[in-house]
């Protein structure tokens, strides 16, 4: 039995350090994917928090109590976590992008981050955590036409657009339980990742060049986050957090690039061009507060606000593009399972539904942007202590007008987290 759970230990510890050590040495695999047309702006689309755990109740999380889901927005709810665990997932993005005359359906996927947490003192509740976990994705394609006349000529080609990328925060952070019914916690982050925006113009008419505009963006920051918990009566949960992002680092660069048939191939008429430069860009910053209650242990409700400050960012944007702030609500309920290791798997099932209305950070053509979707999923257990966690999000954004694109969208999350007691402590007799 003994070598049984040091064989678990080591395999587990094998996976946290190759995910880790592939995310510091190998950074390039490591970008999130996902997203939508609409992620060609700013730094792409934001992900709060993406634990199906959490978005199978309409992002609701940050006064979600849960003795086995690593949460993502509030530092403060890692201590009670009750086993040390690891934790990954995989997240699928279905999108149907809608003009007034025209219909794309669109899908990609890619990791949806890698967790881990340590609870290291069951007794006062004291935890920390390595996560590594997509801040936003970038992930558009979409051509607009040309025609250009020009006295007896018509030129006529397509303009093609294609991003890539997003931004990855690696974090470490601790939690600890100070009183019975507070606990706080807090984390510091390293944000990074690049930007990839190629735009390729493709000319059909005779007497007309082809050429393409590469610029990608290399993103640096650090945040720290503050969070916490408070349980004043049984069954109610009262959370809030707050996460300053400092200002980041730009390395930007642009590449054009236009056919070698130009000229000879020592001697071409026009060459490559690069040009270099750099910035600073201020970052968003976040504060939210969120509530649940607990219905003689069966139901949970929960409910979420959460605020983004964007109107300062420096970042993708146009003469039509203006950034806000962005608002968050969101609401779920949760059926909870049975903890019993010995009832019905049926009954251990956690069933979960939700429903959120977000403000999008970007204004097109003095035109608000926003999001709404429902959310449901399950969490299944596969042993005491490891389950699985699903998600499903239907909603959309836009509107199908002025120019621009209607978006429904459905999105699957799968994680898949584990755990074991790892440091408890013995008692002694005398």
């Amino acid at each position: 039995m003994i070598q049984q759970f040091c064989l678990q230990r080591k395999r587990l510890i094998g996976i946290m350090l190759y995910t880790f050590l592939s995310v510091i040495f190998f950074p390039e695999n490591a970008f999130s994917q996902g997203g939508s047309n609409y992620s060609i702006f700013g730094i792409g689309d934001i992900i709060y928090g993406g634990g199906a755990a959490y978005q199978s109740m309409g992002g609701s999380q940050i006064a979600i109590p849960s003795s086995n889901n690593i949460n993502m927005l509030n530092p403060a709810l890692w201590s009670l976590v009750s086993t040390t665990r690891l934790q990954a997932g995989y997240r699928f993005n279905q999108n149907v992008v809608s003009s007034s005359t025209d219909e794309l359906w669109q899908n990609n996927g890619g990791l949806n981050g890698f967790s881990s947490l340590f609870n290291f003192d069951t007794s006062r509740q004291m935890s920390a955590v390595i996560l590594f976990q997509p801040v936003s994705t970038v992930n558009y394609f979409m051509a607009s036409p040309i025609e250009v006349q020009k006295d007896e000529t018509l030129i006529e080609g397509k303009n093609l657009y294609k991003g890539s990328g997003g931004l990855s925060a690696l974090t470490i952070g601790f939690s600890s339980k100070i009183f019975d019914f507070l606990y706080l916690g807090g984390a510091f982050s390293g944000v990074f990742g690049q930007i990839k925006n190629n735009t390729n113009i493709d000319f059909s008419s005779d007497y007309t060049t082809n050429y393409t505009v590469r610029h990608t963006e290399v993103m640096e920051a650090y945040s720290y986050k503050l969070g916490v918990y408070l349980n004043p009566i049984e069954n109610l949960g009262i959370g809030a957090f707050y996460e300053y992002i400092s200002d980041a680092n730009l390395d930007i660069k642009n590449e054009y690039s236009y056919p070698i048939s130009l000229g000879t191939q020592s001697n071409p008429l026009i060459k490559k061009k690069e040009i270099n430069s750099s910035k600073k860009t201020s970052m968003p910053q976040y504060v939210g507060f969120g509530l649940s209650y607990i219905f003689n242990k069966k139901l949970m409700i929960a409910s979420d606000y959460l605020l983004g400050k964007f109107s300062d960012l420096y970042s993708n944007y146009s003469n039509d593009v203006k950034f806000r702030d962005m608002q968050r609500f969101s609401f779920g309920i949760n059926r909870l399972g049975n903890p019993n290791p010995y009832a019905s798997l049926v009954d251990r099932f956690s069933y979960k539904i939700g429903a959120y209305y977000e403000q999008l950070y970007y204004t097109i053509k003095d035109i608000d942007m926003n999001e709404i979707a429902l959310t449901a999923g399950l969490q299944l257990p596969l042993s005491r202590y490891a389950q699985v966690d699903l998600a499903f999000v239907f909603g959309t954004r836009g509107q199908a007008t002025d120019g621009l694109v209607r978006e429904n969208f459905l999105r699957f999350i799968i994680d898949i987290s584990v755990g074991d007691t790892w440091f408890k402590r013995l008692r002694r007799s005398y």
